[in-house]
């Protein structure tokens, strides 16, 4: 019985593994958080360089809190536009992405929220969005966005589409 298992042993292997994927993620978004820098970070199942690379500067990086605080810096040549991750790597920044044309969104969302849902329209991808205004964290996938989500609510959606 997995639940007995984890009472005893907590984490199982996999999930401690995902753990160590999305934990510098999180980490980064709580210091976006705390500082009010605005980012847009895009999980993109399948990195299709005809959509990205033409708007983006291309980085294959390993994914690290440090990397994703520092391209997100407003004195960062990187800060507009999106990071695209996939495969498990920061495969560019500084991507301009497709807008909404949802007209029913709240007022507060400025081009960064509308670049999050738009890019889930229109591709198999989910986005991270962190307010430059109130720091808020958003959650957009298949064109809807969920507000204002806690640490705990990011982690469980990035285990389940991460």
């Amino acid at each position: 019985n997995k639940a007995w298992w984890r009472y005893f042993f907590g984490k199982t292997k996999e999930e401690k593994n995902n753990y160590a994927r999305i934990k510098p993620i999180i980490d980064a978004c709580k210091i976006l958080k705390q500082t009010r820098t605005g980012a847009l970070i895009v999980f993109a199942k399948y990195y299709d360089e005809q959509f990205y690379q033409n708007s983006c500067e291309v980085l294959e990086a390993k994914i690290s809190k440090r990397l994703l605080e520092s391209i997100f810096q407003k004195t960062s040549p990187l800060h507009d536009g999106a990071v695209v991750i996939a495969e498990n790597k920061i495969k560019s920044a500084s991507c301009i992405l497709p807008l909404t044309d949802k007209a029913d969104l709240p007022a507060q969302f400025g081009l960064r929220h509308r670049a999050g849902i738009g890019v889930t329209e229109a591709n198999e991808a989910t986005a991270i969005i962190v307010s430059e205004e109130t720091g808020e964290i958003s959650y957009a996938k298949q064109g809807r966005i969920k507000m204002n989500i806690s640490f705990a609510e990011l982690e469980k959606l990035l285990n389940k589409d991460f």
